[in-house]
């Protein structure tokens, strides 16, 4: 159905109005004119009665006439822009950055509760900002830069009470229509720095989280399962008008499902996939996006693993939990499951970190009428996880924060680049030997299924999951000098 402003419902009631005006005097004129050609033939005018005023009195009889009211108010309507007198409306005096400036020496808490993050993480942040397409690519001025992001971080970090677009408005200083341009400006521009902040994890991050995970299970062979991933749901705060059965989830509420793949040691996001309606299953929203599983070999090498829940299925190269069946009948797969979720747990502690950052994410407030913006519910989320992952790199030393001063020098903006070249350079080699080893992957398995149906692929690749758990399972007991318990019948 096609929408229509009030002005142009009122625009077409007036020419209603003015065609029905004009039908009834022009009927009217007929009129008149019969009855003066009718007096005409009884008794001949004398031309010469008329004085030359008689078109002025013509003139001035249309102007009093109700059609050319009412044709007036029609141009003066289609001419003004808004069909009310508009009202300047209360707004603070103080704008957003305005308190962060105030903030950001000496009350580092009630500058995070404002942007969710730290002067310097928020700093820096807008640094990169700047230097995106949205932005200008650095011809917008920094302050200007750091206002719009500022009011944009406030509204997404709002939820419940207090986060309607009025009432967000009224708190930083902007009207309604800036708070929607500045956080889609926003938006747009941490989505053009998704591969810079959202890289996959380095050499040394790596070795880090491994050396983790085999202190957490006390069990070496289980260093090679370094990721975890895990599914969350982002709740719409408002009712569908478009494929509600297919957004409702388990729990009965409309949401939008993510997929997340993490580094445990420091609840690092590496991989998110977001977009898929509620109803659809964790493993299938992975599986739509995920290039960990596209291209296993150019992240994993050979005998690594990414852990998951009992949703996703069988691969060989994750690892899950015995289903609760079996488990409940045997103490040995219950342990098992038990060492699994000291390590998984992690991913839980994510999901609170990045939805206690951004808490739009416990409830979206966009209305969902048609597919677009059922993608723009997307970006909003996907930034929210670019954000929180940048933010999250200063959230490990407070004493440093009271220090920071709201701006950079040109020695602090090359530093920043300098690191960002440092971790390319570093990184650079490493994704040489994963492309070649994916190639590798690739060909062999290209190999190993030549001929087989797709029953029989299935079938082997069921087999090679059911072999690696087992592995998994061993060593667990090898590790902790655990007799297994026997279940044979």
């Amino acid at each position: 159905m096609v929408h229509r402003s009030n002005k142009e419902l009122l625009l077409n009631d007036i020419a209603c109005t003015l065609e029905s005006i004009l039908t009834a005097e022009a009927a009217q004129q007929s009129e008149t004119a019969r009855c003066l050609l009718e007096a005409e033939q009884d008794a001949p005018i004398n031309t010469a009665s008329f004085d030359d005023d008689s078109d002025d009195d013509i003139d001035i009889e249309m102007e009093c006439s109700a059609s050319y009211a009412v044709m007036q108010l029609y141009i003066q309507l289609l001419n003004s822009r808004y069909t009310f007198d508009r009202v300047q409306g209360w707004s603070r005096p103080e704008k957003m950055y305005t308190l962060l400036q105030h903030f950001a020496p000496t009350n580092t808490r009630s500058y995070r509760g404002l942007v969710r993050m730290t002067p310097e993480a928020f700093d820096k942040l807008t640094l990169k900002l700047q230097q995106t397409a949205a932005f200008g690519q650095g011809y917008m001025d920094i302050n200007r830069v750091r206002e719009i992001a500022a009011v944009a971080f406030y509204q997404l970090g709002r939820f419940g009470n207090g986060a309607s677009e009025r009432d967000v408005a009224l708190q930083c200083g902007c009207s309604i229509g800036s708070l929607i341009g500045w956080t889609d400006k926003t938006v747009k521009g941490l989505l053009e720095m998704s591969k810079e902040i959202m890289a996959f994890a380095s050499k040394g991050e790596r070795a880090a989280v491994s050396a983790w995970v085999r202190q957490r299970s006390g069990v070496p062979e289980w260093g090679q399962g370094w990721l975890v991933v895990d599914g969350t749901h982002i709740q719409l705060a408002f009712k569908l008008a478009m494929m509600e059965k297919e957004h409702r989830n388990y729990k009965s509420f409309h949401s939008l499902n993510v997929a997340l793949v993490i580094m445990p040691h420091s609840l690092r996001i590496v991989e998110s996939v977001v977009g898929q309606p509620g109803s659809v299953q964790d493993s299938k929203v992975w599986t739509s996006g995920s290039n960990i599983l596209k291209k296993p070999r150019l992240y994993l090498d050979e005998g690594e693993f990414i852990w998951v829940d009992g949703g996703y299925g069988h691969s060989t190269f994750t690892v899950g939990p015995f289903s609760h069946v079996h488990a409940d009948k045997s103490k040995d797969l219950k342990h098992f499951n038990y060492s699994l979720s000291r390590v998984r747990v992690r991913v839980e502690h994510v999901i609170a970190y990045l939805k206690n950052r951004f808490m739009c994410l416990k409830g979206y407030r966009g209305n969902i009428y048609r597919v677009k913006d059922q993608a723009t519910a997307a970006k909003v989320i996907q930034a929210c996880i670019i954000a929180h992952t940048f933010a999250s790199r200063y959230d490990r030393d407070d004493d440093l924060f009271a220090l920071l001063q709201p701006t950079y020098s040109e020695d602090e903006i090359q530093e920043i680049i300098d690191s960002m070249r440092e971790c390319r350079d570093s990184n650079r080699e490493t994704r040489r030997t994963r492309r070649a080893a994916q190639r590798q992957y690739e060909h062999d398995l290209a190999e190993a299924t030549a001929g087989m149906s797709q029953t029989a692929i299935s079938r082997m690749r069921i087999d090679g999951a059911h072999e690696l758990c087992e592995q998994m399972f061993q060593v667990l007991f090898r590790s902790t000098a655990q007799v297994e318990e026997d279940t044979s019948p």
